[in-house]
Protein backbone atom coordinates (compact mmCIF):
# COMPACT_ATOMS: atom_id res chain seq x y z
CA UNK A 1 0.00 0.00 0.00
CA UNK A 2 1.40 3.74 -1.10
CA UNK A 3 1.74 5.87 1.89
CA UNK A 4 0.33 9.75 0.62
CA UNK A 5 2.92 12.08 1.07
CA UNK A 6 1.81 14.77 3.23
CA UNK A 7 1.15 18.81 1.85
CA UNK A 8 2.61 21.67 4.07
CA UNK A 9 2.13 24.74 2.74
CA UNK A 10 4.26 27.68 3.78
CA UNK A 11 2.70 31.21 3.79
CA UNK A 12 4.85 34.60 4.21
CA UNK A 13 7.41 36.68 2.84
CA UNK A 14 10.08 35.41 1.18
CA UNK A 15 13.73 37.84 0.67
CA UNK A 16 16.30 37.92 -1.16
CA UNK A 17 19.56 38.34 0.45
CA UNK A 18 22.95 39.62 -0.37
CA UNK A 19 26.14 38.66 2.01
CA UNK A 20 28.67 41.20 2.33
CA UNK A 21 31.88 40.39 3.53
CA UNK A 22 35.10 42.49 5.03
CA UNK A 23 38.13 41.57 6.79
CA UNK A 24 38.98 45.23 6.86
CA UNK A 25 35.83 47.42 6.79
CA UNK A 26 33.33 45.41 9.02
CA UNK A 27 35.41 45.65 12.62
CA UNK A 28 32.91 45.55 15.06
CA UNK A 29 33.75 48.21 18.44
CA UNK A 30 32.70 48.13 21.99
CA UNK A 31 31.43 51.54 23.44
CA UNK A 32 29.78 50.65 27.02
CA UNK A 33 29.56 47.39 26.52
CA UNK A 34 27.42 47.00 23.09
CA UNK A 35 28.89 45.87 20.18
CA UNK A 36 28.61 48.44 17.08
CA UNK A 37 29.53 48.61 13.02
CA UNK A 38 30.91 51.96 12.35
CA UNK A 39 31.32 53.01 8.63
CA UNK A 40 32.37 56.04 7.61
CA UNK A 41 30.17 58.49 5.44
CA UNK A 42 31.38 59.11 1.84
CA UNK A 43 34.17 56.00 1.92
CA UNK A 44 34.23 53.33 -0.57
CA UNK A 45 35.20 49.94 1.45
CA UNK A 46 36.94 47.16 -0.20
CA UNK A 47 34.81 43.70 0.11
CA UNK A 48 36.03 40.18 0.33
CA UNK A 49 33.19 38.28 -0.65
CA UNK A 50 29.61 39.06 -2.39
CA UNK A 51 26.89 35.93 -1.80
CA UNK A 52 23.71 36.27 -3.22
CA UNK A 53 21.26 33.80 -1.51
CA UNK A 54 17.44 33.69 -0.63
CA UNK A 55 15.90 33.07 2.87
CA UNK A 56 13.23 34.10 4.92
CA UNK A 57 11.17 31.79 7.41
CA UNK A 58 8.93 30.93 5.32
CA UNK A 59 10.92 29.64 2.38
CA UNK A 60 14.02 28.15 4.72
CA UNK A 61 10.93 26.29 6.08
CA UNK A 62 9.99 24.88 2.91
CA UNK A 63 13.09 24.14 1.52
CA UNK A 64 13.78 21.98 4.36
CA UNK A 65 10.28 20.11 3.91
CA UNK A 66 11.23 19.54 0.33
CA UNK A 67 14.56 18.05 1.22
CA UNK A 68 12.95 15.80 3.68
CA UNK A 69 10.79 14.45 0.90
CA UNK A 70 7.92 15.90 1.83
CA UNK A 71 5.58 18.03 -0.65
CA UNK A 72 6.42 21.19 -0.12
CA UNK A 73 4.46 24.12 -1.79
CA UNK A 74 4.17 27.86 -0.84
CA UNK A 75 2.15 30.36 -1.35
CA UNK A 76 2.99 34.61 -1.28
CA UNK A 77 2.42 37.45 -3.96
CA UNK A 78 5.82 38.33 -5.51
CA UNK A 79 6.71 40.93 -8.22
CA UNK A 80 8.37 40.23 -11.82
CA UNK A 81 11.64 42.12 -9.89
CA UNK A 82 15.17 40.48 -9.46
CA UNK A 83 14.95 39.78 -6.24
CA UNK A 84 10.79 38.01 -6.62
CA UNK A 85 12.64 35.71 -10.16
CA UNK A 86 15.53 34.69 -7.85
CA UNK A 87 13.34 33.91 -5.21
CA UNK A 88 11.57 31.48 -7.68
CA UNK A 89 14.16 30.40 -9.57
CA UNK A 90 15.97 28.82 -5.99
CA UNK A 91 12.36 27.31 -4.76
CA UNK A 92 12.03 25.69 -8.25
CA UNK A 93 15.95 24.22 -8.37
CA UNK A 94 14.77 22.88 -4.38
CA UNK A 95 11.85 21.29 -5.77
CA UNK A 96 9.53 23.42 -3.96
CA UNK A 97 5.54 23.77 -5.98
CA UNK A 98 5.07 27.55 -6.09
CA UNK A 99 1.56 27.51 -8.07
CA UNK A 100 0.43 29.37 -5.19
CA UNK A 101 2.42 32.04 -5.58
CA UNK A 102 0.79 35.87 -7.38
CA UNK A 103 3.06 37.25 -9.69
CA UNK A 104 2.28 40.91 -9.78
CA UNK A 105 4.19 43.84 -11.25
CA UNK A 106 3.14 46.41 -7.96
CA UNK A 107 4.68 43.57 -5.41
CA UNK A 108 8.03 43.33 -4.25
CA UNK A 109 9.98 40.77 -2.61
CA UNK A 110 11.61 41.47 0.46
CA UNK A 111 15.86 42.28 0.14
CA UNK A 112 17.88 41.82 3.25
CA UNK A 113 21.76 43.33 2.52
CA UNK A 114 24.04 40.94 5.78
CA UNK A 115 26.98 42.93 6.56
CA UNK A 116 29.25 40.28 7.92
CA UNK A 117 32.01 41.22 10.65
CA UNK A 118 34.85 38.35 11.02
CA UNK A 119 33.74 37.04 13.97
CA UNK A 120 30.67 35.99 12.68
CA UNK A 121 28.27 38.53 13.93
CA UNK A 122 25.66 40.38 11.53
CA UNK A 123 24.34 43.65 10.93
CA UNK A 124 21.07 43.66 8.68
CA UNK A 125 19.66 46.45 6.30
CA UNK A 126 16.39 44.93 5.69
CA UNK A 127 13.64 46.48 3.27
CA UNK A 128 10.05 44.36 3.85
CA UNK A 129 8.52 44.42 0.66
CA UNK A 130 4.69 44.68 0.12
CA UNK A 131 2.51 43.83 2.89
CA UNK A 132 -0.85 42.15 2.20
CA UNK A 133 -3.84 43.30 3.29
CA UNK A 134 -5.23 41.02 6.27
CA UNK A 135 -8.23 39.56 3.86
CA UNK A 136 -4.67 38.15 2.22
CA UNK A 137 -5.96 39.49 -1.24
CA UNK A 138 -4.68 38.25 -3.81
CA UNK A 139 -3.65 34.84 -2.69
CA UNK A 140 -6.40 31.42 -2.96
CA UNK A 141 -6.96 31.31 0.69
CA UNK A 142 -9.03 28.56 -0.07
CA UNK A 143 -5.40 26.19 -0.92
CA UNK A 144 -5.69 26.35 2.96
CA UNK A 145 -8.26 23.30 2.59
CA UNK A 146 -6.41 21.35 0.47
CA UNK A 147 -2.70 21.14 2.82
CA UNK A 148 -2.12 18.18 5.11
CA UNK A 149 -0.13 20.72 7.51
CA UNK A 150 0.60 24.97 7.43
CA UNK A 151 3.51 26.68 7.91
CA UNK A 152 3.02 30.50 8.96
CA UNK A 153 5.77 32.96 9.38
CA UNK A 154 6.25 36.97 8.23
CA UNK A 155 2.59 37.68 7.01
CA UNK A 156 3.19 41.17 8.26
CA UNK A 157 -0.35 41.61 9.89
CA UNK A 158 -2.08 39.40 13.25
CA UNK A 159 -5.84 39.55 11.04
CA UNK A 160 -4.20 37.70 8.34
CA UNK A 161 -2.65 35.01 10.88
CA UNK A 162 -6.02 34.65 12.44
CA UNK A 163 -8.20 34.13 8.97
CA UNK A 164 -5.50 31.25 7.88
CA UNK A 165 -5.66 29.87 11.15
CA UNK A 166 -9.58 29.91 11.30
CA UNK A 167 -9.40 28.33 8.08
CA UNK A 168 -7.55 25.87 8.20
CA UNK A 169 -8.71 24.84 11.70
CA UNK A 170 -12.49 24.54 9.85
CA UNK A 171 -11.14 22.18 7.66
CA UNK A 172 -9.54 19.68 10.03
CA UNK A 173 -13.13 20.11 11.63
CA UNK A 174 -12.63 22.46 14.67
CA UNK A 175 -14.44 25.73 15.27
Amino acid sequence: MKTKIPTILSIGKATQDVFLTSSKAFKPYKHKGVLYEQLPLGSKLDLDEVIFSTGGNVTNAAVTFARQGLHSKYMWALGEDQASRAILDALDIEGIDTSAVVQDPQYRASYSTVLLAPDGERTILNYHGSVLPSDGHPLNLDMVAECDWLYLSALGNVSLLEKLVSRYVRRRGGS
